[in-house]
């Protein structure tokens, strides 16, 4: 008789019966108690649930807006120190770096060192790298075309704030990122001292300088993203002035917004089911789409973290009657309080304002009323079973003593499978299952013993695989490079853990290697022959990089070398390569069988291809290639090189990503840096694929005249 059969017939015989009566008895009676529960108290608790959102949005925004008003009055005395040093004559307290002593390792102060705790910048969607800064330290900002002996006088009055800037970042911890002077002359600095990103200027730019200006006292931006730190951070400044009460300049301090809401949100027992928002307290009823501006985002549901959200991102309900209300009463501080759909979800909405055009609004659902009461039945239910335990004690003690004796005979077979699992989780893989039970067991046994060198055969496989990836990605370049007059990214993504696409940064300069090559390739098929054949071609091109021979001699004596190795086999390769200079607008460019490279000039608006002539590497060993220029003149000019494993992405419906769906992606986010059009790409990649796998390597270069 088999496991299964002895198994059933104890389950009938002994607890079936006796547990349907029971489950039966018990569904009927705490049916009728749950109903009566939930009558009685599903309106009470609504009330309470509102009543408490609400103190939770006031005391919310109470904490946020004494915050603000500290950085205010640090604001204040750091406004005050600025006007009482520019008023004296005295000696610089500390050595004057300027922005260009920090990036370069033999002039940055000593302890300039990354502080990961405070200042992170986001590169990718799972990567962040800490920002090199000096807490010991301001960083001077020159304007071009200055001398630095006409503003030493101000040079010397700015680091006397050394002090204060120190004590404010110790008080205020990482609530402040960045401390801001900028002086009409130009010059500035900013603590704590960094190389980092300036391209927005200090204090945000120009437009923020000649606010405060006109404004003539303390103000508030709107919550914006960071360039150097990637982070959300609302700037408040205020202009300064010199002993003879002329304008001065303008200091400001960078608050994280994020950092006040995540670290002193105050809990209620709601607060596991609540939708937090930071939103514009500026509503406009005349937009079409009726909804509040939404600056941060947090739901319980998904993360504990707050998350900045894009500028066009509004919050909205499906009901645009009461959401027209809600606003109304929102705008004269009539009612904060409403019950309208969310996403679907009847919610109680609630908020509190904060200040300085900013408030908090919180969303929960109906439903979390519904939770909370579920809790009452099953209190109900507990006590129930206690009166059931008195009279199926008899039975139980029965099953105890019937189990006792049948386990020996069941349990040990089973003690022994534990065993060689265990041995094997343990990557013993000699471990083997010896039974004879005469039963199911044993083909449990066999199984799991044909299974054992089996898995020891993939896990040999997987350690293979692992280690070749490991190695391929290595001979990837991991940084950008540096040159003048051009913005550069690029990337590749395998099908498989390796693959047969390619791309590389080859400095070809003879002296200052002002000029750059840039590689894309793709060998045909994937895994561990094409990540081979990839290797032996990047080595033929790195060797011949430097040579001074044009491009079309280097290709054509690689395609060579190439095909006295392949020719045999089918294999080939196809090769992009374009050659840049800095500070140049002439660019050079050699296509062997690859697509050719896409430019697009967002001057004008226009596309054009750097096509030309070219054999796939590795078919015919006499083939000679042709090298083609063209002049790029306009600035923010973008040259997109990628392999087919792009266009011919291939969706749930068969369709393919296009070269035109592409070129439109170009077109929209031409503004961008060359990495942030990369990974727009590579996202719009991934949500037109959807759950489909990705069945060909896909490798891109993007580079951006500056």
């Amino acid at each position: 008789m088999s496991i299964r059969q002895k198994l059933l017939i104890i389950l009938l015989v002994f607890s079936v019966t006796p547990l349907l009566v029971f489950i039966g008895v018990n569904q009927r009676v705490t049916h009728q108690l749950q109903k009566t529960v939930f009558d009685r108290n599903t309106v009470l608790l609504a009330r309470i649930m509102g009543r408490d959102l609400q103190q939770t949005a006031q005391d919310f925004a109470k904490i946020l807006s004494l915050e603000m008003r500290a950085i205010e009055i640090a604001l204040k005395n750091l406004v005050r120190d600025a006007e009482r040093a520019l008023s004296e004559n005295a000696a610089a307290s500390s050595p004057i770096f300027f922005v260009e002593d920090f990036r370069n390792p033999l002039k940055a102060p000593d302890d300039l060192t990354p502080l990961s705790k405070i200042f992170n910048r986001q590169v990718n969607s799972i990567e962040n790298r800490s920002i090199a800064v000096s807490l010991k330290h301001q960083a001077f900002l020159l304007p071009p075309g200055i001398d630095k002996r006409t503003v030493k006088k101000d040079l010397v009055c700015l680091s006397r704030l050394l002090g204060l800037h120190q004590a404010l970042a110790h008080e205020f911890g990482e609530y402040i990122y960045w401390q801001h002077i900028a002086m009409a002359n130009g010059i500035g600095t900013v603590y704590p001292g960094h190389g980092g990103n300036y391209r927005q200027g200090i204090l945000g730019g120009e437009s923020r300088f000649q606010f405060t200006k006109e404004l003539g006292g303390l103000g508030w931006d709107r919550p914006h993203i960071d360039a150097a730190t990637g982070q959300m951070v609302i700037t408040v400044s205020s202009p300064f002035r010199r002993p003879d009460g002329t304008f001065a300049g303008v200091a400001g301090i960078d608050f994280s917004i994020l950092k006040v809401l995540e670290l002193d949100k105050p809990s209620s027992q709601w607060s596991r089911h609540t939708r937090f928002f930071l939103v514009s307290s500026q509503v406009k009823p005349q937009q079409e789409t009726l909804g509040f501006q939404i600056f941060a985002r947090q739901d319980q549901k998904q993360s504990i973290r707050w998350h900045a959200s894009p500028n066009a991102a509004r919050l909205v309900s499906s009901d645009h009657e009461q959401m027209k209300q809600f606003i109304g009463d929102f705008q004269v501080h009539r009612s904060n309080l409403i019950t309208m759909p969310y996403e679907g979800e009847r919610s109680i909405w609630t908020y509190a304002q904060v200040g300085n055009g900013l408030s908090l609004l919180l969303i929960a659902p109906e439903k979390t009323v519904d939770l909370k009461l579920k809790r009452t039945p099953k209190r109900i239910r507990r006590w129930q079973r206690l009166d059931t335990v008195v009279s199926a004690a008899a039975v139980i003690a029965i099953l105890i003593v019937i189990a006792f004796w049948r386990s020996r005979a069941l349990v040990n077979p089973i003690l022994v499978m534990v065993k060689a699992v265990q041995q094997l989780a343990g990557g013993d893989f000699s471990t083997r299952m010896d039974l004879n039970t005469g039963d199911e067991r044993d083909l449990v046994a066999n199984a799991f013993n044909k299974m054992v060198p089996q898995l020891e055969d993939r896990m040999r496989m997987h350690r293979a695989l692992g280690v070749a990836q490991e190695v391929q990605q290595n001979l990837l370049p991991d940084e950008k490079p540096d040159l003048l007059g051009f913005d550069i990214a690029g990337k590749s993504i395998y099908c498989d853990e390796t693959g047969g696409d390619y791309f590389d940064f080859l400095p070809c300069g003879e002296e200052n290697n002002d000029r750059l090559g840039i590689v894309v390739g793709d060998v045909t098929g994937h895994g561990i022959g094409a990540a081979l054949l990839m290797a032996t071609a990047r080595a033929f091109i790195r060797s011949l990089s430097s040579q001074p021979e044009n491009l079309a001699q280097r290709i054509t004596q690689i395609n060579r070398l190439l095909a006295a190795d392949v020719r045999h086999t089918g294999n080939f390769m196809t090769l992009f390569y374009l050659e840049i200079t800095a500070g140049s607008r002439t660019i050079r460019w050699v296509r062997a069988g690859n697509d050719p490279a896409i430019v697009f000039n967002s001057a004008a608006g226009t596309f054009e291809e750097l096509a030309g002539p070219g054999l796939v590497l590795g078919v015919d060993e006499g083939y000679r290639y042709e090298q083609f220029e063209k002049n790029i003149i306009p600035q923010e000019t973008i040259i997109f090189i990628g392999t087919d494993g792009i266009w011919e992405t291939h969706n749930g419906e068969g369709k393919m990503f296009g070269k035109q769906r592409l070129c439109e992606i170009l077109k929209n986010v031409a503004h961008e840096s060359a990495r942030e059009i990369q990974e727009t790409v590579i996202k719009a990649l991934a949500d037109f694929r959807g759950d489909i796998a990705q069945e060909d390597d896909v490798t891109m270069v993007v580079i951006k005249r500056v």
